[in-house]
């Protein structure tokens, strides 16, 4: 669901998607404080792991293209080698930073 599906029409944008539940509409209809914050961490993931296939995606033509103008520069076949250690660590790397701005600011609201 798009936030602009959400906020054409008769609502105001600043107004919540009513098909988007806030966190506060789950607290009250039972979910506990971890489930809640596992919702966001698990979210997170998501879109960490999105991010990394569309990247991915995103560079694979470039990619091919420079293979294939280097072999035809040079003659001889060139493979393409990724780096796995460089791009898991990035990815990683990036992962961490999104939990750490997703969960600690929802564990906070939590707590008030």
């Amino acid at each position: 669901m798009t936030s602009s599906a959400c906020t054409t029409g008769r609502r105001p944008s600043s107004a919540p998607c009513p098909h988007w539940p806030s966190p506060a509409r789950l607290r009250r209809s039972g979910a506990t404080p971890r489930q809640l914050l596992g919702t966001v961490a698990a979210e997170t993931g998501f879109v960490v792991a999105l991010g990394a296939v569309l990247g991915a995606l995103a560079a694979l033509p470039s990619l091919l293209g420079i293979r294939a103008g280097l072999s035809g520069t040079l003659g001889v076949p060139v493979d393409m080698v990724v780096p796995w250690t460089p791009v898991l660590t990035a990815v990683a790397g990036c992962l961490l930073l999104a939990l750490a701005a997703s969960v600690l600011p929802a564990r906070r609201a939590l707590r008030d």
